[in-house]
């Protein structure tokens, strides 16, 4: 199977590395080529290009021609990456899934709850 990896960081670099050794043909994405490298290890032989998880266009244009796009960025770029696989008609996995767009904001009904304990303190 041809496989796109997008986030070469430590656990994108690790599958990656575990998907060639199964015989899959496997190139990454990340949006520092050097670094992903360092992960990656000096014998390894998996090609890295220079994309841009905020960029649609960009990772189209990186994972043409795989038939899975598996997801290791920031859970942030998961509406923008299962587009690219979309348009690519690949398949999909997401290493960091969450129900809201931005996890690490808090939502308003969080927010609403913890004024509302404030002001019953008062």
């Amino acid at each position: 199977m041809r496989i796109f990896v997008l986030g070469a960081g430590a656990t994108g670099s690790l599958l990656a590395q575990l998907l060639e050794r199964l015989g899959h043909t496997v190139w990454c994405g990340d949006r520092d080529p050097e670094r992903a490298r360092r992960f990656l290890g000096k014998k390894s032989t998996i090609p890295v290009t220079k994309v841009n998880a905020r960029n649609l266009r960009g990772i189209v244009k990186a994972a043409k021609g795989c038939q899975l796009i598996v997801n290791a960025s920031a859970s942030v770029f998961n509406e923008i990456v299962l587009r690219a696989a979309l348009r690519l008609r690949a398949h999909y996995v997401d290493l960091s899934s969450h129900l809201t767009r931005h996890p690490f904001r808090p939502s308003n009904s969080a927010t609403q709850r913890n004024s509302e304990k404030k002001t019953a303190w008062r």
